[in-house]
């Protein structure tokens, strides 16, 4: 996640607080369906037109059939129904529009809600050398529209020792887990709000230099209760076994070749967000490079033990309009899509964000497929 801030008038506000009237959850399929009842999605890129989306993260919801956006700038979530085109808007009070906070992933549980996970924009602004702010993660009840709990990491946690935390995910147990990035450390809070604390810390020394950037993201393997990361100190993926039941974790290499065991595999650059594409059944990882695109790696059996690196899909495409990978995702039963971020666009005075009101979501789908298939 690279960033920067601004500010947003009350106008501004009003605007957001239109949308997210505009498509009521009812209109939407219904709680209680799954990933085989998700209609099939078009494979093919399309763009999403709406003012400052700015996406830093999307999640896919194979109950609602609905992906999740972190619109970065404006700090809230977009609600995105991918075969109507509808586009919803939730604003979270007292965080949106807040020039100082940013939101990356809102993630839907087991239970039919959100977690959300809200940053200080000043340690991504800064590469980690301004690490104020608060850091908030929450839990968000899409049936009620309300925040059933919000913990302030910074606060009870870090005392703002430490921060850029980016992403989340959860356990079999439904526990969450935090990743922050400035420098590398994960934090789990249980799914009621409780235990907040952290679940991984490196040594004193590293953790003093929060200008050191580490981890990025996080993927959730529930059935064998690991979870992977990409730490950007070495380019390498990293897994923590048996998360549900340890009170900490201990990052374990996954070493890594090339196709089908051939060549040492190469560190991959600076990385963000990380997914388990759920139609590959947990054996295959795609890892968003900002500056170069979506990286496929494989396990094949799932264990995660070791992988291969198949292959780079490049955003080097006319689709992309120049933007940069913060995360990919999957929606419906096999479409695959790496989101476009554009950090540098300048700011729309009295706003946050950027004057942007159409973004690319670019097809990966057959070029994923095909590394697969070239390296059975």
């Amino acid at each position: 996640m690279k960033s920067r801030a601004g500010s947003l008038t009350l106008a501004g506000l009003a605007v957001l607080v239109g949308l997210a009237q505009a498509v009521p959850y009812d209109r939407h399929n219904p709680k209680g369906t799954n990933a085989v009842g998700c209609p099939p999605f078009n494979a093919s890129t399309f763009v999403i037109d709406e003012f400052q989306l700015y996406p830093e993260n999307a999640k896919f919801d194979s109950n609602r059939c609905l992906v999740y956006f972190g619109v970065l700038f404006n700090a809230s979530v977009g609600v995105f129904n991918p075969y109507t085109k509808d586009l919803e808007t939730i604003l979270l009070p007292g965080i949106s529009g807040d020039p100082a906070l940013h939101l990356g992933p809102a993630l839907p549980d087991a239970d039919g809600h959100l977690t959300v996970l809200v940053d200080a924009g000043a340690a991504f602004n800064t590469g980690g050398q301004d690490i104020s702010g608060a850091n908030i993660v929450l839990k968000y009840d899409l049936d009620n529209r309300q925040v059933i709990w919000q913990r302030n990491i910074t606060e009870l946690v870090t005392q703002g020792a430490w921060g850029g935390f980016q992403d989340v995910e959860h356990d079999k147990d439904g526990n969450i887990y935090i990743v922050g990035t400035f420098p590398g450390t994960v934090l789990r809070v249980d799914k009621d709000g409780n235990g907040l604390k952290p679940f991984f810390l490196p040594p004193a020394d590293e953790l003093a230099n929060k200008t050191n950037a580490g981890f990025g993201g996080l993927a959730s393997v529930r059935e064998r209760d690991l979870i992977l990361t990409n730490n950007n100190v070495d380019g390498q993926l990293y897994r923590f076994d048996g998360v549900s039941g340890s009170e900490t974790g201990t990052p374990v290499l996954i070493p890594r070749t090339g196709p089908n065991g051939t060549l040492p595999s190469a560190p991959i650059g600076f990385s963000d967000a990380v997914l388990l594409p759920a139609k590959y059944n947990n054996t295959v990882l795609l890892v968003a490079e900002d500056a170069a695109g979506v990286w496929v790696v494989r396990s094949k059996d799932g264990k995660w033990e070791s992988a291969e690196t198949l292959g780079l899909v490049s955003n080097n495409v006319p689709e992309a309009q120049g933007g940069q990978v913060p995360a990919a995702v999957q929606i419906g039963p096999d479409a695959l899509f790496m989101l476009e971020e554009y950090f540098i666009d300048p700011i729309v005075p009295g706003t946050n964000a950027g004057n942007r009101t159409s973004f690319p979501i670019v097809s990966i789908t057959a070029q994923v497929d095909e590394l697969l298939r070239k390296f059975p």
